[in-house]
């Protein structure tokens, strides 16, 4: 498993590195009473909630990603943009009661105080199983912020380019359900499965908010990386589904070898292996319905910059590729 090391989320998070992070009181909206309950953040960080009550606090607003349903939203867009809106209130509102007498923009103010909230969070981090798990989700809290952020700024240069987000929401639950399958049966019954697993959902996100920086740069200033071809990074995508999908036992494989301990423990690993095989193969089958939706979306009327918007799809799929193969212990 190729594992995205935090200092590495940390330079590629900063935005304002001057900001000093100090105690927020409570001229942070609703009054926040601590308590025994396990769906607060503070009750599985109290050492940082003491710390800084106001940063946790509003780190909890984001905790809450998918929470509210049970997860059931957790790849729609209203629900996403809703979810942003009500985070950013708390972040502005956050950066405010620091530096009242800013000019910045909410974007910058909330950019900055997501990066600021995080270095707080990653601090003296908890590397047990458990602590991983935590500091794992909180951080793809964070990232999927920022992912919404990105999209509302794109969206402002076309409007059209929310069914791009509607179509990669879809293509990101199925690439999450692979991804992570792979991962839980090369960790079946292991400890390690959980942060793992968090770990390389984190993986994607970061996979799109570099495209989505890649398209921001490209709207503004024509910005694109340089990249293979279209035909070269979909071969690679691939192939990198299939080699990853042999590399996972089967269930009769797991029961030659005496791997079950009892008939639960089979279905849930058979569950997962067929979950697998079915995101595989919905990702295989509309791969190319995405690839050209963005076509049309980033050259409208056959602009002559074709080749050009190609190279940020082809990034892209360069990327994609990468963490499939990463997600299996193999790859």
């Amino acid at each position: 498993m190729n594992r995205i090391s935090l200092l590495t989320f940390v330079m590629f998070m900063i935005g304002f590195a001057s900001c000093k992070q100090k105690e927020v009181t409570n001229s942070l909206q609703g009054e926040y009473v601590r308590t025994d309950d396990s769906n607060r953040l503070a009750y599985w960080l109290p050492e940082k909630d003491s710390v800084n009550h106001g940063y946790c606090q509003v780190a909890e607003r984001l905790w809450m990603l998918g929470r509210e349903n049970d997860s059931i939203d957790l790849f729609d867009y209203n629900y996403q943009m809703q979810w942003h809106e009500r985070c950013e209130q708390a972040l502005v509102h956050c950066f405010d009661s620091i530096y009242p007498h800013s000019r910045l923009s909410s974007y910058e103010k909330s950019d900055s105080m997501v990066n600021v909230i995080f270095r707080f969070f990653d601090e003296d981090a908890d590397d047990t199983t458990m602590g991983m798990i935590i500091n794992f989700d909180l951080m793809n809290c964070f990232l999927s912020y920022k992912i919404a952020s990105l999209s509302k700024e794109i969206v402002k240069y076309n409007k059209t380019f929310v069914k791009e987000i509607l179509k990669w929401n879809w293509l990101h639950q199925k690439m999450y359900d692979f991804c992570c399958g792979i991962v839980n049966l090369d960790w079946f019954g292991g400890s390690g499965a959980g942060p793992v697993s968090i770990a390389t959902r984190n993986s994607i996100c970061y996979d799109r908010i570099a495209d989505l920086q890649n398209i921001l740069k490209y709207y503004k200033d024509g910005y694109v990386p340089s990249s293979w071809s279209i035909e070269s990074a979909l071969y690679d995508y691939t192939n990198a589904l299939k080699e990853t999908s042999e590399k996972a036992a089967s269930t009769k494989d797991m029961k030659e070898m005496d791997m079950f301990a009892d008939k639960e423990r089979e279905a849930a690993y058979d569950g997962i292996y067929h979950q697998m095989l079915d995101a595989k193969a919905q990702l295989s089958d509309s791969i190319n319905s995405w690839i050209r939706l963005r076509k049309e979306l980033l050259v409208p009327n056959g602009n002559t910059r074709k080749k050009s918007s190609e190279s940020i799809t082809s990034d892209m799929l360069e990327r994609m590729a990468k963490t499939i193969q990463c997600s299996s212990t193999e790859g």
